[in-house]
């Protein structure tokens, strides 16, 4: 006769070799297993690298003033400083004055008179011609530069490709000054710095354990340090994804009627001050219009961070774990270009990427693996460039009793059975030179234009 299963009872008599499934104590592991992903919170680490910024103000406001490049877009070129006259010569004879009509008038007062400066047509080196400067005038909605030519003016009657002309000037750069013996002080150039703002918000996270759970004998260790462990990393998390997404209001109404204001993020202010924003799946830009990521990516990445690459600075890209694949897969196809082993720069672990004349620190930011948007993203910047401020005594802290909670934030937490603690920030971020700030979409994906 085979042996009866362990639930299986004969007359009321159970064999030797059988046990009641309530009667066995299964042993339980005194812990629960936390998932936690690898390096949370990169941004706020490289801010806390930097040093908070202490206000004691809801509202920060700062300034930069960008670099001159001292070049202005053509409108049309005239024979006469009355512009009733359209310039049509042809390979002019040194000396001859042609007036430049300018319509951004911040591009206009870039010049003054006495500049040398190069006309030409952008994209056609031939077209190059030199001038200087003789005469300004700033007509309101728009400016005239009189310029006198210090070389033939470029011309070529061929058709194309081989024809070119100056007629078609589209550009005006200063690239120098001319002053004469015992010449007066020549104008001044002055330039105004752009004003940049940002709010105060406020983060709490509640920590909110029962007195009957407490009081209860727990496998796996105290009810209320779990919670507090828990609502710790998860006001970090909330902090982190509000430095990249989160949108400036100072408008909003909370529903107790009173301010409700936020900070807005990187991302966010890419966005709102022209930084550089593409997705490589659908763009036009640098030649990706209709290759794969394999024949096309490079020369897309490469433009992009040539515009980047203008400004000086240490660059790091925080980016999606697919990221790192796609670059891998334009490393194996362009053999001059390598990422490096892993080192430890801005306070993080990261992977360097070398490029012509700019060097990228990669890390994956943990926070990017939640959809397949984030996943292909990548947001670059100069770690310089981000900071962090927390309203004065009100960084990160953890506020533990009813009467802390009532000084604190004025919450009337009352009597309660059982524990209700906050932790609370009130913070805001600065971004120095948004526009340098870019963020780059579809990484690894071909593209979908024609």
């Amino acid at each position: 006769m085979p042996p009866l299963s362990v639930n299986t009872v004969a007359g009321g008599v159970r064999f030797v070799n059988t046990v009641g499934l309530e009667e066995e104590a299964p042993k339980y592991l005194q812990s629960i297993g936390v998932e936690v992903p690898a390096g949370t919170f990169p941004l706020l680490g490289i801010m806390k690298e930097g040093g908070n910024i202490v206000t004691a103000s809801r509202e920060i406001k700062w300034w930069d003033e960008g670099h001159p490049f001292q070049t202005a877009d053509v409108n049309s070129l005239y024979d006469d400083k009355g512009l009733g006259t359209p310039y049509t010569a042809a390979a002019d004879a040194v000396g001859t004055p042609i007036y430049v009509k300018i319509t951004d008038m911040d591009q206009f007062h870039e010049f003054r008179e006495n500049h040398e400066v190069l006309l030409f047509v952008e994209g056609q080196e031939r077209t190059d011609v030199v001038g200087f400067v003789f005469d300004k005038t700033d007509a309101g909605t728009f400016g005239i530069l009189g310029i006198r030519l210090k070389q033939v003016a470029p011309y070529n009657a061929g058709g194309a490709p081989e024809g070119y002309s100056i007629l078609s000037a589209d550009k005006i750069s200063v690239i120098g000054n001319r002053s004469p013996e015992f010449g007066g002080v020549p104008d001044g150039t002055l330039y105004n710095p752009t004003l940049y703002a940002n709010y105060t918000g406020i983060s709490i996270t509640p920590v909110k354990v029962s007195g009957s759970a407490q009081s209860q004998e727990m496998r796996t260790g105290s009810a209320l340090e779990r919670a507090r462990d828990r609502a710790f990393l998860l006001h970090g998390q909330e902090l982190e994804m509000s430095a990249l997404y989160g949108v400036r209001d100072n408008t909003s109404r909370g529903a107790n009627g009173e301010d409700m204001w936020s900070p807005g993020g990187y991302i966010s202010a890419t966005k709102e001050y022209g930084g550089i924003r593409d997705d490589y799946k659908y763009s036009t830009s640098y030649g990706a219009t209709g290759r794969t990521w394999a024949n096309g990516g490079l020369d897309w990445l490469l433009g992009h961070l040539t515009e980047i690459g203008r400004f000086q600075g240490q660059y790091m890209c925080v980016c999606g774990y697919l990221v790192m694949r796609a670059l891998q897969q334009l490393v194996e196809n362009n053999s001059q270009y390598g990422v490096t082993g892993k080192e430890t720069k801005f306070g993080t672990v990261v992977t360097i990427m070398a490029l012509p004349g700019l060097e990228l620190s990669f890390f994956v930011h943990p926070l990017w693996q939640r959809d397949a948007t984030r996943a292909r993203q990548a947001f670059i910047f100069d770690p310089a460039n981000i900071s962090m401020a927390t309203k004065t005594g009100r960084d990160t802290h953890h506020i533990k009793t009813a009467e802390e909670l009532k000084d604190k934030i004025g919450a009337n937490a009352g009597w309660a059975d059982g524990v209700i603690e906050v932790i609370l920030t009130e913070y805001s971020w600065v971004y120095r030179f948004p526009n340098h700030f870019a963020l780059l979409s579809g990484l690894g994906e071909d593209n979908l234009m024609s």
